[in-house]
């Protein structure tokens, strides 16, 4: 059995109860009285053939809460729970961060990272360029694995059949994401670099009064769209143009693309490399390092300038 050790809890962010609840399976009335009730809905349509991972098991827990860590152990029957998350080392095998407060990533992640330990990473990893040349070792050697569910989800498959067997080339690809540009555009870039083999070139940020728009140039002269709009009803939405044919896909299945994800989280800890490399995760968060510092500095930055930095 491969151990796991869920640690949470960033604020408005589940993924600590849903993560453990596809892996261990769930109540169903203690997943509703800790106040997760869009993700008890969620689960409830699912079969309970539908649960479980292969060999894994989230064993341990801890959240900086205690009364939390109660919570996601009864509602994902997870027996033991930690009161530091140190406590884990030699008991797991592999640990999710799943917090999606990037900025308390690296210290907890280099704990585990430096002693051996697989890890998986909430989206975003990181947003810092230091960070990510200290981490592209452990993406490289196949210890470390962070992206959004969203690279997985089945609502993009046709468009992944398409042009993995089209050479047809795309126009323009729009896409739109609830709240900010930090936490959530990395949802549409994960997604979109999961069906293009173009690869960001450059990001500018247009900051307007109630929404963000960050204007990719892709390598093959192609453009895609980035528009954060804020605090709105649910909207991971993805247009993608060429030619000959149009893709409106609209992202909804949290848990197929959570299930997905943490799938290859499991092979990668049964020493199966994840298919895609670890050069997508590089490329992922650099864009979004590039998007976050257009917007701060009022002008278009390179990708090629983000790299010279990582050299040295």
């Amino acid at each position: 059995m491969i151990k796991v050790g869920v640690i949470g809890f960033s604020e408005g962010n589940g993924h600590p109860f849903s993560f453990s609840a596809i892996i261990n399976g769930y109540s169903s009335e203690e997943m509703g009285n800790s106040g997760w009730s869009g993700i008890q809905e969620y689960l409830d349509k699912k079969d309970s053939s539908e649960f479980g991972i292969q060999d894994a098991r989230v064993t341990h827990v801890w959240c900086q809460d205690r009364e939390i860590s109660e919570n996601i152990s009864k509602a994902c029957h997870i027996d033991i729970i930690v009161n530091n998350y140190h406590e884990m080392l030699g008991q797991v095998d592999a640990v999710i961060i799943a917090r999606d407060d990037y900025e308390s990533h690296f210290e907890i992640a280099k704990f585990f990272l430096d002693r051996g330990v697989f890890v998986f990473v909430d989206k975003p990893l990181t947003l810092d360029l230091k960070e990510l040349s200290f981490l592209e070792r452990y993406l490289e050697n196949g210890q470390l694995m962070s992206c959004s569910g969203f690279k997985y989800c089945a609502e993009l498959d046709n468009v992944r059949y398409f042009y993995a067997r089209n050479s047809q080339k795309i126009k323009l690809i729009n896409s739109v994401v609830i709240n900010d540009w930090e936490k959530y555009g990395i949802h549409m870039i994960d997604a979109v670099l999961s069906f293009t083999t173009s690869l960001p070139v450059s990001v500018k940020a247009v900051k307007l009064k109630k929404t963000s728009i960050y204007l990719i140039q892709m390598d093959d002269g192609s453009l895609f769209t980035l528009s954060t709009v804020g605090s709105s009803k649910q909207t991971f939405f993805i247009q993608v143009i060429d030619e000959n044919v149009r893709f409106d896909v609209n992202i909804h299945d949290n848990f197929r693309a959570f299930k997905r994800t943490l799938s290859h989280f499991v092979d990668m800890v049964n020493n199966q490399p994840v298919k895609e490399g670890y050069q997508s995760t590089m490329i992922s968060i650099k864009t979004l390092i590039a998007g976050k510092k257009s917007r701060e500095d009022g002008q278009e930055i390179f990708i090629k300038d983000l790299d010279m930095e990582l050299e040295n």
